[in-house]
């Protein structure tokens, strides 16, 4: 349960890993790939992971329409 829990608040540092993992793999020989399908996997892995961890992450602009203020630095205390 951990585990899912880290890879839904890090889905990006997941999709790294795993292709990774892919590539030692190849390069150790564990999974026999020619250098295209090689390429080839990389390119749906990556896609298909980086799809998934968008929908995981919140963007900035839906966090400023709710709060109807602009993410950034805060003003330090008396400045205003």
């Amino acid at each position: 349960m951990r585990v899912v829990r880290r890879a839904v608040r890090e889905p990006v540092a997941l999709s790294a890993a795993l292709i990774g993992v892919v590539n030692v793999g190849s390069a150790f020989g564990v999974l026999h790939l020619t250098n295209g399908q090689l390429g080839l996997v990389n390119a749906a892995l990556a896609s298909v992971l980086g799809f998934l961890a968008r929908l995981l992450v919140s963007p900035a602009h839906r966090y400023r329409a709710q709060r109807q203020q602009p993410v950034g630095p805060r003003q330090p205390a008396g400045s205003e």
